[in-house]
């Protein structure tokens, strides 16, 4: 491995939620272009009458419209997520020498990361393994009875079910090269700054803002005296990035 001054960086931040994002929201829209299409031409083949016809017409362009929106606004959100993890990313190109840095790492989902999606960052160094579920949220987070609150609002996804899901996968992966023993530590981190508080910890999950991210990356012992096999992840997880993106 090359020695360098800070961590080394694999793959591009936001890489995922992009691909994902753009494949995910626009099905809605080709779905409509295709009823609008169908319902307009059987309209317009059929003896419905000139107020009949407008009406069917009026309606799918409705659909269409709909179909517009709808994948203008989840295109909106993945590429906010991916303006979060340039966020994070940049934070975590800070650390150390001895430390490695994965960007949207494919959690096994197959083309464009579609079924699973991927890993947001996976840190990999002297303190441990980390898996980083990055949150671009607007308004106070909160940690309220074991629940992330958004302006006291539960949020549509839990991002520590989330953050726990990606340990899962990370370790399926590094099992299948044979590492069955590392120890996987869960982050979910708030790009915005908008944890209220400054670093907490929710059974195995870390949660904290980007500001504080190296702090609670450098200082996480959970290991203990066991010494982190870095090499040995790093090149397990750069094969199984390399075969997920068919190089």
């Amino acid at each position: 491995m090359p020695t360098t001054e800070h961590a080394i960086i694999h793959g591009s931040p936001g890489e995922g939620a992009r691909m994902a994002g753009i494949a995910r929201a626009i099905w809605p829209l080709l779905a409509a272009m295709f009823f609008t299409g169908y319902v307009v031409g059987a309209a317009l083949g059929a003896d419905l009458g000139q107020a009949t016809t407008g009406v069917v017409m009026f309606l799918a362009v409705l659909m269409l419209l709909r179909g517009v929106f709808t994948c203008y606004r989840r295109i909106g959100a993945f590429f906010k997520g991916a303006a979060g993890e340039e966020i994070v990313a940049r934070e975590l190109a800070h650390l150390p020498a001895g430390y490695h840095v994965f960007h949207s790492l494919d959690m096994g989902g197959g083309v464009l990361m579609w079924h699973k999606g991927d890993i947001d960052h996976v840190v990999v160094g002297p303190s441990g393994v980390f898996v980083i579920e990055t949150k671009n949220w607007r308004g106070t987070v909160a940690l309220r009875d074991g629940h992330l609150l958004v302006d006291g609002v539960t949020p549509r996804r839990a991002p520590l079910a989330q953050a726990q899901q990606a340990v899962s996968a990370l370790q399926v992966r590094l099992g299948r090269s044979g590492i069955y023993d590392a120890l996987v530590v869960p982050v979910v981190c708030f790009a915005g700054n908008s944890f209220e508080g400054v670093n907490k910890t929710l059974g195995d999950v870390l949660i904290c803002n980007a500001g504080n991210l190296l702090t609670v990356v450098l200082a996480e012992n959970r290991h203990g005296a066991t010494r982190v096999d870095v090499d040995g992840i790093v090149c397990a997880l750069e094969a199984a990035d390399a075969a997920s993106r068919g190089q």
